[in-house]
């Protein structure tokens, strides 16, 4: 309402003949299926544009990857006060500059806030997932690849204030353990994807764990984690909605004889695939990886 104020007393004075022809509420529309780079070029052609480029609802999904280097923390805290409860999803990958500050700032503007990707954002520490605990309670689904200061505090948080998390990708954060996985599978049983390649710190506990309390789980990928895991593969099938399909589960035997092995699971109508590789790959752990990936089997 605020916005349509000030167009109505900017467009009075405004003689441009688009704005005359087309209502407000239809240019508004036509701005929210433009990208970041091209709300912010109409944002520059006049008061009326400005004002109608720079509306949160336009703002609802950003990716700034392709900006990745010049984007730091005030970026960040602007658009959280631009985009407020409208931001859905946001993409910092490769963003290395931004810290636990800017983040807090997101957290707290932007509360509605569903899909994080924070790939690559090396700076950010536990904080940041208190934050997120704190304010962003419908998260969905967050990014942590490679944000290795992270450890299982931040799962922790996560299980107590972002219960509705469906994805989560933790790769390459090698402080996370059993503990994390933990809290994180008792606190949020709704998670449908689980990655965390190269966590070597998560055992066959942390599997166990996700049998147990996240039934919906269709994606798991443990690969370059801690070898025994392999033997706990079962109890993913063992969970109730999960089928094993074929072949049977790897073992250490099998393991060892350097096949590439594979097994794969039905999910209601999904199938999933665990595959292990060759120690020649330098991994000894599992991945699993969804049904569109399987076609091509």
């Amino acid at each position: 309402m605020k916005c349509l104020f000030q167009l109505n007393k900017v467009f009075a004075e405004d003689e441009a003949p688009i704005n005359k022809k087309l209502p407000k509420e239809l240019l508004l529309r036509i701005f929210s299926y433009l990208d970041v780079v091209s709300l912010c070029r109409c944002a520059q052609v006049s008061k009326a544009w400005n004002i109608l480029a720079l509306d949160g609802s336009n703002w609802q999904r950003i990716d700034l990857f392709d900006f990745q280097r010049d984007v730091e923390g005030p970026i960040i805290e602007n658009i959280s006060r631009r985009c407020g409860g409208f931001l859905r999803q946001l993409s910092l990958r490769g963003c290395q500059s931004i810290a636990d500050g800017s983040m807090k700032t997101l957290a707290q503007l932007c509360p509605n806030v569903e899909d994080l990707n924070l790939n690559g954002c090396k700076k950010l520490t536990d904080s940041t997932c208190n934050a997120f605990s704190r304010y962003c309670s419908k998260l969905q689904k967050l990014n942590l690849d490679g944000c290795a200061a992270i450890t299982d505090n931040s799962l922790k948080a996560l299980s107590d204030g972002c219960q509705n998390l469906t994805h989560i990708n933790i790769s390459w954060c090698s402080n996370i353990t059993e503990n994390g996985v933990e809290a994180l599978s008792r606190g949020c049983p709704r998670l449908r994807s689980f990655i965390s390649k190269g966590c070597k710190q998560i055992t066959s506990r942390a599997v166990i764990c996700l049998a147990r309390f996240c039934h919906q789980l269709e994606v798991v990928n443990l690969q370059g984690c801690n070898a025994d895991t392999i033997e706990h593969l079962e109890q993913l099938v063992k969970t109730r909605r999960l089928k094993r399909k074929q072949p049977p589960v790897p073992t250490k035997s099998m393991l060892s004889s350097g096949a590439i092995l594979g097994a794969i699971y039905t999910h209601v109508c999904a199938t999933y695939q665990v595959g292990v590789e060759t120690a020649n790959d330098g991994f000894n752990a599992f991945g699993c990886v969804t049904a569109a990936s399987v076609r091509n089997v």
